[in-house]
């Protein structure tokens, strides 16, 4: 906790300082930071106004890389509030954003932010579609991190699916990028995923040897 107060702290420290200078984009990463500090303790309608003011003020001062990486996690915020039909119009708009500037890596990561919002609505085909069409721009770009990202989520979405088989291997796949890049932290995860996937199975010795 002591970790996102420092980022709520900075974040109103900063906000003054921009607005004295005139600096709105500067302004504009301050309520990102905002956002993106109230929001990963899990208090997802408390970052939606930081997010709004963010897009607004990037967008003022001409910068859409920053607009664009606010509506992705505007959209992120809304989906945990369950404001759900406007993520998706945010979503859109993130995508366009991308698009225009040509930012194939930031198109991938919003496709696996879309697709949490689609498990949330049970759209789990769709989700599926919209994980390996961000697995593709991952590795089209060779983003390592987001790859492995897409091709966890898109287990998780397989084994809810009933497609333990494929989820299965989409984890393992999963597991072998982050251990390639070096994530102990990220790889950890998705073996406890992997674990509880191969339990569910009946799977139990791999399930042991998954989560040792």
């Amino acid at each position: 906790r002591g970790h996102f107060d420092e980022m709520i702290l900075l974040a109103g420290v900063a906000l003054p300082v921009c607005r004295l200078a005139g600096d709105r984009e500067g302004e504009g990463w301050a309520q990102y930071l905002l956002g993106l500090a109230v929001m990963l303790p899990g208090r997802s309608n408390e970052a939606i106004e930081p997010f709004q003011k963010a897009v607004a003020l990037f967008r003022e001062s001409g910068a859409s890389h920053g607009e664009a990486m606010a509506l992705t996690l505007l959209t992120t915020a809304l989906t945990g509030a369950g404001r759900l039909k406007e993520a998706e119009e945010v979503h859109q708009r993130a995508l366009a954003v991308y698009r225009e500037t040509g930012d194939r890596s930031g198109e991938g990561q919003a496709m696996g932010i879309d697709a949490m919002r689609l498990g949330r609505t049970g759209q789990d085909v769709e989700a599926a579609a919209t994980l390996r069409w961000g697995l593709s721009i991952c590795q089209e770009t060779g983003d390592r991190f987001g790859e492995g990202r897409m091709l966890g989520l898109l287990g998780l979405v397989q084994c809810r699916g009933g497609q333990q088989r494929q989820g299965v291997e989409s984890l393992e796949q999963a597991i072998m990028v982050f251990r390639e890049i070096g994530d102990r932290r990220v790889e950890g995860e998705i073996q406890c995923d992997l674990g509880e996937a191969l339990v569910r199975m009946g799977r139990f010795t791999q399930a042991v040897q998954a989560l040792e």
